[in-house]
Formats: structure tokens, sequence, C-alpha cells
């Protein structure tokens, strides 16, 4: 074959080559497509591989074989991931990397790093897979493996291209490209090249992509021209082979052409000698065909004697070979034997592991029949306490009925009044005292709910039994009702629990006045003029007493306001405060006053629904924290 013929022939394979992995590939990408986030269901094989390897992995973990454990976890995770099942597949990873993370095996942590931003590549999940490419990235330049670094940032682009995060890619590529030009890997500047041109094109940047393609093709085609010139190298040193042969067997030609002349010459020699030598020659020539046949019988002998020996020879080998096939049928047979056995003591081992899951099965539909049971009855008691409860907001909306409504008491009032639970431990006290001045009280009792309903009628059954049975009409005297009360409820617990926090400001129109006094709580006052200013209570909290303060009642500080046309006085319990927002944040006493502030000029109606709505949209979908209770109100 010349060297024109080979050079055809090979352009010819690696065209076809060319084809054949471009066909491929476009059915690769499209069986990948079709597949990808389509759940493959697990075969019964599939499945029992599964539980054995959960089995093992508990077994491991117990003898403390963390590394055994790993891989175990390792092999489902895989098996999730060729099912699609990628959110089982993340779990398994996650714990294997835990383990692996405990061993301080390097090479398993950048392995499941990779493995886990490939899946939520697949996913299309792109922020969790370049933050575990990131790791893997780390680990592979702590080790110095630099063509695994390359290959970690060149994924990284891909992701970030993904997300269109172009710059980011671009950053990534030229770290690569640096670290690919000082190992001078042609192949790997060949790649990035072409990942440069492909974000620059992604991005818009068209300048920037057909500069860097002109550097792809240029290395692309130094790459394709190293391969066709190897493949000459290599047809050349084939040429080079079959002419040394030729040579070689010209050499043997003419050598035995030489030796024909030889002879020849010796013939036209002995056809000049003279009788007597021409004698002589024939008997020289006849002693000579004697040894010739005597060495001729030699030979045959020998090559009797060689026939006899590979005869021998090949006998040994059939042998040998006989020996061999047999002992190879007896290692086979042995194998087969033994596969049937360990088959059957699977299928054994899998006949009990079923005998168990039926078991398991049994005990599970069991427990779940007590579990039924168990809800049905929970669901019973849960509607016998849903019932008391209603029974309870029926008393405590009896109890509270019986304020006089706050509309009725001033010039415009508004109340927010949203309970945690069905009762509430907030309560608020209206009345007109037989002095003719207005008491305005709100009160927020330890606990929310039933426990919290209870306290909120012993509140107002006692701030009636100081108006009306003791005839008082001071802030002090008040309090310190309430104060013993609640301190006699303690008495009964080894621990006081029972509290109260208070607000109770006294009207008094003739004289244009309000005596106000709080325990643990404030009063915010927005004057017609704007702003809001807040008035602070006392610290001391009813129903405790602290051992230095002796047995004597408490003085509570009595704030004496003068009564303005247009003010506002908004009273609250701590509910509002302490309930978090969307972002996390408590609402707070600050974002209290400046909602009140906002509020100033509207009526009591519209403050109501401003207040209600800006409360819903901090709150969101947050849960409610407390029993929240806001009173507003304007005297003149």
């Amino acid at each position: 074959m010349g060297l024109g013929e080979g050079r055809e022939k090979l352009l010819f394979a690696r065209s076809r080559f060319c084809c054949l992995l471009v066909v491929c590939c476009l059915l690769l990408s499209a069986s990948s497509l079709s597949a990808q986030h389509v759940y493959i269901p697990f075969a019964r094989n599939d499945s029992a591989a599964r539980q054995q390897s959960d089995s093992l992995y508990r077994y491991y973990l117990a003898q403390g074989n963390l590394k055994e454990a790993a891989r175990q976890l390792d092999q489902n995770a895989m098996l999730f991931w060729v099912h699609n099942s990628y959110d089982k597949a993340i779990e398994y990873f996650k714990r294997s990397l835990e383990l692996n993370e405990r061993l301080g095996n390097q090479n398993g942590i950048a392995g499941i790093n990779s493995n886990l931003a490939f899946i939520y590549a697949d996913k299309g999940d792109y922020p969790n897979a370049y933050q575990y490419f990131e790791m893997t990235l780390a680990v592979r330049k702590a080790k110095g493996d630099m063509l695994g670094v390359v290959s970690a940032l060149v994924n990284e682009s891909v992701v970030l291209n993904d997300m269109g995060r172009y710059e980011e890619s671009v950053a990534k590529l030229e770290e690569g490209l640096r670290i690919a030009r000082q190992s001078n890997d042609e192949k790997q500047m060949r790649s990035i090249y072409g990942m440069l041109t492909e974000t620059y094109q992604k991005w818009g940047k068209t300048d920037k992509a057909m500069y860097y393609y002109e550097y792809y093709r240029s290395f692309n085609e130094y790459v394709v021209n190293q391969k066709v010139k190897q493949a000459h190298e290599e047809l050349e040193l084939q040429r080079v082979e079959q002419e040394k042969l030729i040579l070689e067997n010209r050499n043997k030609e003419l050598e035995i052409a030489i030796q024909e002349r030889e002879n020849a010459q010796k013939t036209e020699q002995l056809q000049e000698l003279t009788a007597e030598q021409r004698q002589l020659v024939d008997s020289l020539a006849r002693s000579g065909r004697l040894r010739q046949a005597l060495e001729a019988e030699k030979r045959a002998r020998e090559l009797e004697n060689e026939r006899l020996v590979t005869e021998r020879r090949n006998t040994i080998w059939f042998l040998t070979g006989v020996i061999v096939l047999a002992a190879l049928l007896a290692v086979f047979l042995i194998y087969v034997v033994l596969d049937r056995r360990r088959k059957m003591l699977l299928n054994a081992k899998i006949r009990e592991q079923n005998t168990a899951l039926g078991e398991q099965r049994n005990q599970l539909a069991e427990a779940y029949s007590k579990e039924k049971l168990a809800r049905e009855l929970l669901a019973r008691k849960n509607d016998e306490i849903q019932s008391s409860i209603l029974y309870s907001k029926n008393i405590q909306d009896a109890v509270l009925g019986h304020n006089t409504p706050p509309q009725e008491l001033c010039a415009d009032a508004m109340m927010y009044n949203r309970p945690l639970a069905i009762v509430s431990g907030d309560f608020y006290y209206t009345r007109k005292l037989p002095t003719g001045e207005t008491i305005i009280a709100l009160g927020d009792c330890t606990g929310h709910g039933v426990p919290g309903a209870f306290l909120t009628i012993l509140g107002m059954m006692t701030l009636d039994k100081a108006i009306y049975d003791h005839k008082l009409t001071d802030c002090n005297d008040i309090l310190h009702v309430l104060d013993a009360e609640i301190r006699v409820l303690n008495e009964k617990n080894d621990i006081p629990y029972h509290s109260m926090e208070i607000s109770l400001c006294i009207i008094d129109r003739e004289k244009k006045v309000m005596r106000f006094a709080g325990s643990r709580t404030g009063m915010l006052v927005a004057r017609a003029q704007g702003g809001a200013e807040m008035i602070n209570g006392s610290y001391l909290i009813l129903g405790h007493r602290n051992a230095l303060m002796g047995e004597e009642p408490p003085m509570y500080p009595v704030h004496e306001l003068p009564l303005e046309k247009g003010t506002w006085y908004y009273i609250f319990s701590d509910g509002i405060c302490d309930q978090f927002g969307t972002t996390g944040e408590r609402f707070s006493k600050r974002r209290v006053k400046a909602t009140i502030e906002a509020l100033q000029g509207k009526t009591g109606e519209q403050q109501l629904a401003q207040f209600a709505k800006i409360v819903r949209e901090w709150q969101g979908k947050v849960e409610q924290t407390d029993d929240i209770l806001v009173l507003g109100f304007r005297p003149l």
C-alpha cells in the first residue's frame, strides 16, 4: 500500500468516525432530553439491592466502619440517580458526605460534591449546582489536581451560563485558561476558547465571541494537524519498514547469485584439469560423495530423532491440554454449584426479608389501626375541648358585655381586638363611675386561651369590686386591690405564676383632666398638632412582690394630663409589639408609635381599618404569637 492510498483510507476512516460521533451525540442528547425528570420505576432486583445496601449501611455504621457505611450510601444514591429520583439521591449523597467529612476523605468529599452539583444541574437548580461545584473546586485546589481544577472551572462556567451570570462565567474560564497555558495543554486551551466563544455569544458580545472564536479555530486546526501529522509519521514508518524488508530480500537474492557464480567458476576449472588430475578429482569426488552419503544418513537419523522428540513433546502438550481443560471444566462446575448455592441462599434471605416485611406490614397495619382509633379519640376530645372553649368564650363575652361601649363614653374611639385562640387573655374595662367620671382600662393577663380568659374575668370582677363595693376612684387604690387579689391567687402555688399588666385611665370632664397609672404598660398621647408622646407606667407587675419591698403596697406613679380637644389616647397590650413579621423582626413600640402618628386626622372607624391593614401586611403568613388588643379614644 502506497503513502497516498494510506492517507486516503485514514481520512475516510476519520470522516466516518466523526459522522458516527455526531450522530451518537445527537441521539444521546435527544434521549437525555426525553428522559429528563421522568421517574423510572424500580425493578425487583433494584429494590432488593437498595434494601440490602440500607441493611449493610446500618450494620457497618453500628460496627464503626464509616468507610464501608459511606460506600453503601453512595451505591443507593447512584441507584436513585439512575432512576431520576433526584431528591432521594441528594439525601443519600449528603448522608455519605457527613461520613466522609468525619473520616477526612478529601477524594470522597470532592467526588460527592461533584455528583451533587451534577444532580442539581439535572434538576435545573443551578444555584445549588454552582455551590457544590465551588466546594469541589476548593478540594481539588487543595490537592494540587490542576486537571481537576480546570474541569471544575469549566463545569462552573456551564452552570453560570444557565443562570445568565456571564461575567462570573468569563472569570472562571480565564482562570482555567491560565492553568492550561502553564501546563501547555493545547486540548484544554481549545476547549476553554470554545466555551469563551459560547459565553460571549450568549452574553450578546459578538466582538469578543469572534475574537475567541479565532483562537478556538487556530487551536482546533493545530490539534487536528497534530493528529494528521502523527498519522503521517506512522505511515512513513510503515513505508520505511517495507523498504527495509525489500532490501533484505534483495541482499539474500544477491548472495545466492554470487554463490551460484562461484560454483560455476569451480566447474570450469575442473574441466581444464589433466587426466591424472581428473582421476584424482574423481576419486576425491567419490570419497566426497561417500562422506556426503554418510552425512545424509546421519542427518536422516537426526531428523528421525527430532521427529520422535517432537511427537513426544506434542503428546505431552496434548495431555497437558486435556488435564488443563479438565481442571477448567471442574472449576466451572464448582463455580456453577457454588453460584447456584449462593443464589439459593440469596433467595432464602430474600424470602426471610419478605417474611419480615410482611410482619412489618402487619405491624404497621395494626399500628395504623391503633393510630386511627387514637385520632378518632383525639378528635372527640378535641371537639369536647372546643365546645368547652366556645362555652368559655360565651362566658367571657357575657362579662365583657357589661362594658359601656367606648364610643358612648368618648367623642370617638377605635378598638382592634385579635385573640390568639378563641378566648383572649387581654380585656378592656369601660364604665361610668358613680362620681360621674369615666374609667377606661386595658389589661394583659398571664398566658392566653382559657387560663388567660379566667384571669380576665377575675380582673374585671376585681375592678367592679374596687369601684362599686369599695367606692374607689384613686388609681393607686384600685391597683392595690388588683395586686392583693392576684397575690392571694399566687399564694396557693409554690411558684408565683399569675400576673397582670394594666393601663388605667380615669377621665374627669368637669376639670378637663385625665389621671393615668400603669403596671408595666404605657400610653401613647397623639395631639391634634401632630406627633405622639409615650407616657410610661410603673415597672412593677401586679401579683408579684420583691422581698426587698416588704409587705407595704407599692406606689404606682399617677400622671395627670390635661384634656385637649382633638387629642387621642392609646393603650395596648404587648401582643402587638411582640408580633413577628415576614422579615423576622418584631412590630415593636417604635413601629406602633409611627403607625399611630400616621393615623392622625382620621375617624375611629377609618383608624381601625387602616391599623388592621398595616398589621395584616406586616404579619403576612407568619403565625400570631400572642393576644392583640389596642384601644384608642378621643374624650373631647
